[in-house]
């Protein structure tokens, strides 16, 4: 099943970058590759992959580092870190706690890499899907607050005419009552002249 979701795979060891690139093309992935830290930010910020593979020991910048400027500056970019000399508990919860989706400990196994893949690829469709859903119903908050101000607008303007019609009129009924060879039509009339 081919995915649409660009993942960039960085790692400066050519042999591992090209198994983990062949392995996730295998299962249908498209793979882009970098091979430090400065290009893999610089392929971030171009390409806009669903998902970094990002090994922590960079020559130029340590993925630790990428990683966390990745989710500063594309914060729904899924990072999957891995790496074959941090792997011990602390390694990866630095790894996590620096913005790291998830983590691994290499040699990965194929199927192991292609279901951690995926997984993550899920979360972030579900996280897109939740994004969407959030916008549609923002903009349909503000489009129904739009409506009720307009509204409230007129019930205001409504009620302000009915409250008028009740002064002229009761006032119009006293004129009647004082004077009544006046119409009601007439003292209406003079009612609204002297509240005007």
């Amino acid at each position: 099943m081919p995915y649409t979701q660009l993942i960039l795979n960085v790692d400066d060891t050519e042999a591992v970058r090209y198994a983990k690139t062949h392995t996730l093309r295998s299962a249908g992935f498209r793979v882009d590759e970098a091979a430090t830290g400065s290009e893999a930010l610089r392929k971030v910020a171009e390409l806009k992959p669903g998902l970094v593979l990002l090994d922590v020991r960079l020559p130029d910048i340590s993925g630790i580092e990428v990683c966390r400027r990745i989710k500063a500056d594309f914060p729904a970019t899924m990072v999957l870190q891995v790496s074959a000399s941090y792997i011990s508990a602390v390694d990866r919860v630095i790894g996590l706690e620096n913005g790291a989706d998830s983590y691994l400990a290499q040699p990965v196994e194929p199927a192991e890499l292609i279901a951690a893949v995926r997984a993550l690829l899920r979360i972030s469709a579900a996280e897109d899907q939740l994004r969407s859903a959030n916008e549609n119903l923002e903009a349909r908050v503000t489009e129904r607050t739009r409506q009720l101000l307009e509204t409230n607008l007129q019930l205001t303007r409504e009620s302000a005419e009915r409250e008028k019609a009740t002064k002229i009129m009761n006032r119009a009924q006293q004129l009647q009552k004082d004077s009544p060879t006046l119409t009601l039509a007439t003292a209406g009339f003079m009612a609204q002249k002297e509240l005007e």
